[in-house]
Formats: structure tokens, sequence, C-alpha cells
């Protein structure tokens, strides 16, 4: 069902790891890829535990022998940050980043996606929800009266029991570093820029500018097809949107969906 998370690769040094189908019942935010010379720089992380194995599964196979050295979390909604876990198991060394805002969410228990720690009582209910949905799911799939909608439940009844295996034992891990305004990571080869704009899906939304392959990552700042906004800031998004056309980026990395050659979208 377009669930599962593929490699694509976007430039010289750049690929983007995201769902095939772009507008998913259960949305993973795109992780971008970034090969530096001493390692790989990763935006965002992947949406649940399971994800972030996927991820690192990925990365292995795509870019052997390379080591993740940074992670950069655009924003605290739970589509992006829930598979930090995982890549800090299999890279204990990595740099986690993301700015000041942001980093304040996801040490906060009003807004934390899941526990910060392994909470069994919590973890169970949570996965028993998922897995209810699953069976209410089939339930109204047996009732549909139209092909139409009987096949939207079917597809609903089988990804609830996947995504209940992926965020089993998820916790919500803080970044270690923050920053305000903007952060580099240098290299001699492809210097990352992370960059605070203003508030627009979030009030610490992040972006990536890649100034060597003016590949611009963007976040939910820019979301294809729709944009997801929940507690954000339309008139300021409005604001960072126009900001993100003076980058004069020639490939666009949304937070969802695949990667934009053009500004078309962004323009619209």
């Amino acid at each position: 069902d377009g669930y599962f998370e593929i490699w694509e690769d976007v430039g010289p040094g750049v690929a983007v790891i995201r769902q095939a189908r772009p507008f998913n019942l259960q949305p993973i935010g795109n992780v971008t890829v970034i090969e530096q010379s001493d390692g790989l720089v990763l935006v965002d992380s992947g949406g649940s535990p399971g994800s972030g194995r996927r991820i690192v599964a990925l990365l292995r196979r795509s870019r052997p022998g390379r080591p993740v050295k940074a992670v950069i979390l655009t924003h605290w909604h739970g589509d992006h940050p829930l598979g930090l876990g995982e890549i800090l198991k299999a890279w204990p060394n990595v740099r986690t980043i993301a700015t000041a805002a942001t980093r304040a969410h996801l040490s906060d228990p009003k807004t934390l996606n899941t526990p910060a720690a392994p909470d069994p009582e919590a973890n169970a209910k949570m996965v028993a929800q998922y897995r209810g949905f699953a069976a209410y799911c089939r339930e109204m799939a047996a009732k549909a009266e139209t092909e139409a909608d009987r096949a939207g439940w079917a597809a609903g009844a089988r990804l609830f029991p996947q995504y209940a295996a992926d965020m089993d034992g998820a916790v919500t891990l803080a970044p270690t570093e923050s920053f305000t305004d903007r952060l580099l990571i240098e290299d001699a080869y492809a210097p990352v820029e992370a960059w605070f704009l203003g508030r627009a899906n979030t009030d610490g939304d992040a972006v990536v500018w890649l100034p060597r392959q003016k590949v611009l990552v963007t976040g939910d700042v820019l979301v294809a097809p729709i944009p997801f906004g929940f507690g954000s800031y339309p008139t300021d998004w409005l604001a960072v949107l126009e900001r993100l056309r003076g980058f004069g980026a020639g490939t666009l990395i949304p937070g969802h969906g695949a990667p934009m050659r053009d500004e078309g979208y962004l323009l619209r």
C-alpha cells in the first residue's frame, strides 16, 4: 500500500528515504541523506522505531561503510523524530540537532509524542489502541456498501497491525544540540546549513540548505500533495514560504512526497 520507505537518489551525494505513496493513511516524514567527506548527515529520522530500523537497513545497503554523523530534526511532530532511537543504536556518537523551540517541545511532557523513557504500561495501551484500529477497520470493511469504501477500510486493516509493531517500544528523544538562527556543519565537499526562518507549520521549523547542490530540505514547511498543519501559524507560514524562494533552490525536498525539481508547487 505504499507505507514502507523507498530510497530515491536526488543528486550527487543527496538522497531521500520516503514512503512509496506520498499521502498515506499513516504518514512517515521524509528522511534526507547527505553525504559529507567523513559521514552522513540525516534530516529527520523516521516516524517510529520500525521506521528507524528500515532507515538503518537502507543506509547500510545504499551507503555501506558510511557512518551517520548527525541528525537534524525539522520539527517535533511524531512522524519525523521517532526513528531517532534506532539510528542512535546503530551509530551511538551521532550529533542530534534541532531548533531551540523544537528541542523544548521534544523535552516537554505536554508535547512529547511518546514517553521519554520506556513505560511498559503506556506502551501496551498504545499498541493495543493501534491493534484496535485494525479490528475496527476490518469491521467497517465488512459493512462497506461500495468497493471504494471497502478497499479503503481494508487498507486500514492491513496498515494498523504493522504500525502497532513499528511503534512498539517508541520513546521520544530530545536532541542534544539546538540553534536559534543558523547552524553550519562544515565540509569541503557538501557543507550543510540548518536555518530557522520563522514560525510556520510549528514554532520551530528547521529547513536545511545545501549550497553546493542547490538542494533545499523544507521539512513540513512544504508538503505534497497538501500541507499538514495543526497548531500552525498561517500568516507567519506565508512569510517563511516567501523566504524559501530566496534560496534559489534547484531541488526542493518536502517533508512528505517526492522531490520537486522546480518551485512550481511552492509558488502555488
